[in-house]
C-alpha cells in the first residue's frame, strides 16, 4: 500500500490508497495537527515541531509509510504557466530558470520541473523552488526515520485531475481550494488552466467571507473578459463548509454562475472516509511516476553539478605520493618500533574504568550540544523567513486607494506577502488616468520609512467609456529599514 502526505499550515495529513490504473481507492487516513508557525507557505520553519508530529504520525500508521510521496503547496513553491516553442529537456530547464529570474538572486539555486499544458498555443506549467527548501523536507523527514519516494507539487495535482474528468473539459470555471485563511483560485478555459492567483481571506465572520469570495470571482470574471476567454459557468469549491456554500449561493446576483462543491473522488465510500478538507492528499495520490518530482530533480542537479565540479589535479597527488616513499626506511623503522610501545600504553588508558566515564558524559554533553545547536538553527531560519515577507500595512492599502481616488476607484487587491506583489484591479474616468495613477504611486511611495515600492506596472487597459476603462497594476513592494539618527557632538 502506497501512501500520500501533505503538510499544510494547521496540520498533517496521511492518505493510504492502492491505484489501480487512473482509480484510486482509500484504505487509511490519519492526521494530526501541528503547531502555529511551523509551516509557512509550504515552507518549513519549525523542523523540532515538524519532526515530532511526523513521529507520532508514524506510531499510529508505521505501514504507510513504507512508500510515502509527499505533496508540497504553497506561495514559496514557484508556478506559472508558459508559452513555449518545442525544445530538449535541458532547454526548459534553462527557460523555466530565466522565467523566475526577478524572484530568486541566484537561479542556479533553483531546483526545477515542469508538465506540458494542453491546447494551442503550446504550453507548459513551470515549477521551481529554491534548493534549501527541498533539502529541508528531506532532512526533517530523515530525522523522523521516514524516507520519502518522491515530493509531488499540489498545482500540478490539481491538473491532473481536470485532466482525467471529460465532464470538466467543456466548462469554463473556476476552482477555488480553500486552506486555513487563504484561497487558491485556477481559472480553465475549456480545461485548459489559463490563470491561477492565491488570495489572503481577511474575513472575521461569514458575511465578509462570503463578499471576499464574491470579490475574487469577480476579479476573475474581468479578467476572462479582458483576454477573450469564455465566460465563467461554474465556480467549484474544495475545503469549505456546506453552510458556507450555502451563503455564497444566496448572495449570488449573477444567476449565469453555478456554485458546487466538486465531487472529486472515485467511489462515494472514499468519500465518507475522508474529511472534506482532505481533497489535496487525494490529488496526490492520483498522480503518475511520471510528474514532477522534487526529490528527482534534486537529485539530477546534485549530480549534475558534481560532474561540473573542477576534476582532480592527480599530478600533484603523484608527487606528493612520490615524496612519501622517498621518506628513509630507517626512520619507518625506527617509528614503528616507538609505535609498538606506545600503543600498550593507550590500551590501559582507554580500558581504565575511569575514562569511559568521562567519555560516555562527553558523549551525552555532545548530543546535548547539538540539540541545542539545531534548535538555535531552527530559530534563525524561522526569524529570517519571517523577516523577508512584506508584511501589509494600512501605509500600502492607503498608498494604493487614496491615491487619485477622485479619478480611480479600486475595485480589487490581491497582496502576497512571501513576494511583496499587490496585484490591484481598478476602474478610471478617463484612458490616461492610470498612467497618471502610477507616476502618483511611485511618487508618494518616496516618502514611506517603512516600505519602498522596487516596481510597478499597468495592463489589461480595456476602454469601456460608458463604464469607464477597466485597468490591471502589480507594485512589487520591500521593507525598509529606518536608519537610526546620528547624535550629536556632546550629546547622551
Amino acid at each position: 500500500m502506497k501512501s500520500s502526505i501533505y503538510v499544510s499550515s494547521e496540520k498533517i495529513e496521511l492518505l493510504g490508497y492502492v491505484k489501480s490504473g487512473k482509480r484510486v481507492s482509500v484504505k487509511d487516513y490519519a492526521q494530526v495537527p501541528l503547531p502555529e508557525g511551523a509551516m509557512i507557505n509550504g515552507m518549513i520553519t519549525d523542523h523540532a515541531a515538524l519532526v515530532e508530529a511526523l513521529g507520532a504520525l508514524r506510531a499510529q500508521r508505521p505501514a504507510l509509510f513504507a512508500d510515502a510521496a509527499l505533496l508540497v503547496d504553497g506561495s514559496s513553491i514557484l508556478s506559472k504557466r508558459v508559452l513555449v516553442p518545442k525544445l530538449n529537456a535541458w532547454q526548459y530547464d534553462r527557460l523555466i530558470r530565466d522565467e523566475f529570474g526577478s524572484a530568486m538572486e541566484n537561479t542556479d539555486h533553483l531546483i526545477c520541473g515542469y508538465q506540458k499544458l494542453g491546447g494551442k498555443p503550446e504550453a507548459i506549467l513551470a515549477v521551481a523552488v529554491d534548493r534549501g527548501q527541498v533539502e529541508s523536507y528531506l532532512a526533517t523527514f530523515q530525522d523522523a526515520g521516514i524516507k520519502l519516494s518522491a515530493i509531488r507539487v499540489g498545482v500540478q495535482a490539481v491538473l491532473n485531475f481536470v485532466d482525467h474528468h471529460p465532464d470538466l473539459q467543456k466548462q469554463t470555471f473556476v476552482l477555488n481550494l480553500i486552506e486555513g485563511v487563504s484561497v487558491m483560485s485556477m481559472v480553465f478555459d475549456n480545461g485548459v488552466n489559463v490563470f491561477m492567483s492565491r488570495t489572503r481571506l481577511y474575513s472575521e465572520d461569514q458575511e465578509q467571507f462570503v463578499q471576499s469570495m464574491h470579490s475574487n470571482l469577480s476579479g476573475l470574471m474581468q479578467f476572462n473578459a479582458s483576454q477573450n476567454l469564455g465566460r465563467i459557468t461554474h465556480s467549484y469549491y474544495l475545503g469549505l463548509k456546506t453552510e458556507d456554500l450555502v451563503a455564497i449561493r444566496e448572495a449570488n446576483a449573477d444567476p449565469t454562475v453555478r456554485f458546487e462543491t466538486l465531487n472529486i473522488y472515485s467511489v462515494p465510500a472514499d468519500a465518507e472516509k475522508l474529511p472534506p478538507d482532505a481533497h489535496l492528499s487525494y490529488f496526490g495520490a492520483a498522480l503518475g511516476e511520471a510528474s514532477v518530482d522534487l526529490a528527482r530533480s534534486y537529485r539530477t542537479a546534485d549530480k549534475l553539478r558534481k560532474r561540473q565540479q573542477p576534476r582532480k589535479r592527480w599530478l600533484l597527488g603523484l608527487i606528493a605520493l612520490l615524496a612519501v616513499l622517498m621518506i628513509p626506511i630507517g626512520f619507518l623503522a625506527y617509528q614503528n618500533f616507538n609505535m609498538m610501545g606506545m600503543n600498550g600504553e593507550v590500551r590501559d588508558f582507554l580500558n581504565d574504568p575511569y575514562n569511559l566515564a568521562l567519555i560516555d558524559e562527553i558523549g551525552i554533553v555532545e548530543i546535548r550540544t547539538g540539540m541545542v545547536n539545531r534548535v538555535f538553527t531552527q530559530m534563525t531560519q524561522k526569524e529570517a523567513a519571517q523577516k523577508d515577507h512584506v508584511q501589509l500595512t494600512m501605509g500600502m492599502l492607503d498608498l494604493i486607494t487614496d491615491t487619485w481616488s477622485d479619478r480611480v476607484t479600486v475595485e480589487r487587491i490581491e497582496y502576497t506577502a512571501a513576494t511583496g506583489v499587490m496585484r490591484v484591479n481598478a476602474r478610471a474616468i478617463a484612458d490616461e488616468d492610470p498612467s497618471a495613477y502610477v507616476d502618483a504611486i511611485r511618487h508618494r511611495a518616496l516618502n514611506s520609512t517603512t516600505f519602498g515600492i522596487r516596481d510597478v506596472g499597468t495592463s489589461g487597459l480595456i476602454g469601456k467609456p460608458e463604464v469607464g476603462y477597466t485597468f490591471f497594476i502589480e507594485v512589487y513592494f520591500y521593507n525598509m529599514t529606518p536608519e537610526p539618527a546620528e547624535e550629536e557632538e556632546g550629546q547622551p
